[in-house]
């Protein structure tokens, strides 16, 4: 017997886990003075987003978005494939 996974909560869990990521990488590399290949390719996926204060804040919400949707698609998946008990 499996328990279910409610999707808004994997959701924000996994939206706030990634949109702090985006924003502390984003002061991390601030802090080192460089930037890098990563940065870029963000910068593609999430428009607006450049290696700044604002920047990290723009990736903040992006990554935040993108987190809760694959969040609930993931307990969405889960919970259609486990059996029921």
């Amino acid at each position: 017997m499996y328990a279910q996974i409610k999707p808004v909560a994997l959701g924000v869990a996994l939206g706030l886990g990634w949109g702090l990521s985006i924003f502390l990488l984003t002061f991390f590399i601030m802090w080192h003075g460089e930037t890098m290949e990563l940065t870029s390719k963000i910068g593609r996926v999430y428009l607006g987003y450049t290696v700044s204060a604002p920047g990290a804040f723009i990736g903040l919400a992006y990554g935040f978005v993108h987190g809760l949707i694959g969040g609930c698609f993931i307990a969405f998946v889960y919970n259609k494939l486990v059996p029921r008990g």
